[in-house]
């Protein structure tokens, strides 16, 4: 239901579990796990997110070099 309702391209997801890196990719969505949460970078990188990263400045640089290019 919600792949019908979010339809756009230049949306993301971001957490810390591989619960929002499913989601994000299912809905066709940029998905960005970070490392400062529950999970390690080795845990997280094995469902294949677009980014992970190590702290909120690094989400703000993803996020305006997407939207801006």
């Amino acid at each position: 239901m919600l792949k019908n309702i979010i339809n756009n391209p230049k949306g993301f997801i971001i957490g810390d579990t591989h619960h929002e890196v499913l989601a994000g990719k299912e809905l066709g969505l940029t998905t960005i796990s970070v490392t400062f949460g529950d999970q390690s970078k080795e845990f997280l990188s094995k469902y294949n997110p677009d980014f992970i990263v190590d702290s909120p400045k690094e989400i703000l640089e993803i996020i305006n070099r997407k939207l801006y290019n």
